[in-house]
C-alpha cells in the first residue's frame, strides 16, 4: 500500500474514533475489508515461513486479519490518547476478575496490548506495569518505563521484586529486550525473549499467568494460558511460556504480529539478537511501510 494512502486511512481511522470511539474501530473493521486487495505491512512470505502449512487462501486470510487488527489497534490508541476509556471495548474475563497477586502476568507484542491498562488497572491488587505498549495508568495500575541503563533496570527490578513480594501483580512483556535474553523455540525455529520475567519468577518463588489480547468484533478479549509454576530453572519456564504462545499462533495464524516475525529464526540462524520492530499494535514497523 503505498505510503501516503496508508497514512491517510489511518489519520481518518483514529479521527472517527476520537469523535465516536465505537464507530472508529467500527469504521476501522471496514476500512480494512475494503482495503483487502492492496498490499499489507505483513509481507506474506515472512508469513509463510512461520506457518508453512497454511494453504493459499487461509494466508490471505490472515494477512487480512492482522491488518484489520492494526487499524482497529490505531483506533483504540487514538480514543485511549484522548482520554477515553476502553471499559466498553474490554469482554469480562473471570479468571482475571478474580485473580490476586502474588502473579506475573506474562505477554508479547501482538494484538491492542495497549488495550490491557484498563484492563489490568480493574483486577483486585496493586499492579505494577513494566511495559512500554501499555498505554496509560488507571488506579490500582502504575506504569513503570522500562530504564535503558542497568543501574536504572536494576531499581525497576528490586521494584517488581517488591511488589511481588507484597502480594502484588507485575506485568511484563516478554519479547521487550533490556538485558539478557533466552532463546526459546518458536514456529519450527527459535525466538528470543527477555529473561527478566523468568528471574523474577525465581526469585520470589512466583507462577507465570500467560496473556493476549485480541480483537472480538469491537471489543477486545484477553485469552490466558495455564499458570506456569516457579522454578530455579529459568530456561524451563520460558520454554512453557513459548510453547503455549506457539500453540496460540498455531490456532490462529492471524494473531501473529509483525515484531514476532521479526524475531523468529530459522534453525541454525545466527543467535545475534536482531532490531526488534516497534510496538505498534499488531507489529506494524512503521507507518510508511
Amino acid at each position: 500500500m503505498k505510503t501516503a494512502l496508508k497514512s491517510a486511512l489511518i489519520r481518518a481511522v483514529q479521527l472517527v474514533a476520537r469523535l465516536s470511539p465505537r464507530n472508529g474501530i467500527r469504521a476501522a473493521g471496514v476500512a480494512a475489508r475494503l482495503t483487502r486487495p492492496l498490499d499489507r505491512g505483513v509481507p506474506k512470505e515472512r508469513l509463510a515461513a512461520a506457518h508453512p502449512d497454511l494453504s493459499p487462501g487461509a494466508l490471505r486470510n490472515a494477512r487480512a486479519q492482522i491488518w484489520s487488527s492494526f487499524l482497529r489497534g490505531e483506533a483504540l490508541e487514538a480514543v485511549l490518547a484522548s482520554g477515553g476509556s476502553a471499559r466498553l471495548y474490554i469482554a469480562p474475563n473471570d479468571r482475571l476478575a478474580g485473580l490476586r497477586g502474588p502473579i506475573i502476568l506474562a505477554s508479547v507484542h501482538t494484538g491492542p496490548l495497549h488495550a490491557l491498562g484498563p484492563a489490568l488497572g480493574r483486577l483486585g491488587a496493586d499492579v505494577l506495569v513494566l511495559e512500554h505498549g501499555v498505554r496509560q495508568s488507571r488506579p490500582g495500575a502504575k506504569l513503570l518505563p522500562v530504564g535503558d541503563d542497568e543501574l536504572q533496570r536494576a531499581r525497576i527490578f528490586h521494584r517488581a521484586v517488591t511488589t511481588l513480594r507484597a502480594g502484588g501483580v507485575v506485568f511484563m512483556a516478554i519479547d521487550g529486550f533490556h538485558g539478557s535474553v533466552i532463546e526459546v523455540p518458536m514456529l519450527g525455529g527459535t525466538m528470543p525473549v527477555a529473561r527478566g520475567a523468568f528471574a523474577l519468577a525465581r526469585i520470589t518463588n512466583t507462577p507465570i499467568l500467560p496473556l493476549v489480547a485480541r480483537w472480538r468484533g469491537i471489543s477486545v478479549e484477553i485469552t490466558c494460558g495455564d499458570p506456569i509454576a516457579p522454578s530455579s530453572e529459568e530456561d524451563a519456564m520460558a520454554r512453557a511460556m513459548a510453547g503455549w504462545l506457539e500453540r496460540y499462533l498455531r490456532e490462529s495464524p492471524g494473531e501473529i504480529s509483525l515484531r514476532t516475525l521479526e524475531l523468529l529464526r530459522a534453525p541454525g540462524e545466527s543467535v545475534a539478537p536482531r532490531a526488534a520492530a516497534p510496538a505498534h499494535g499488531h507489529g506494524e514497523p512503521s507507518r510508511s511501510s
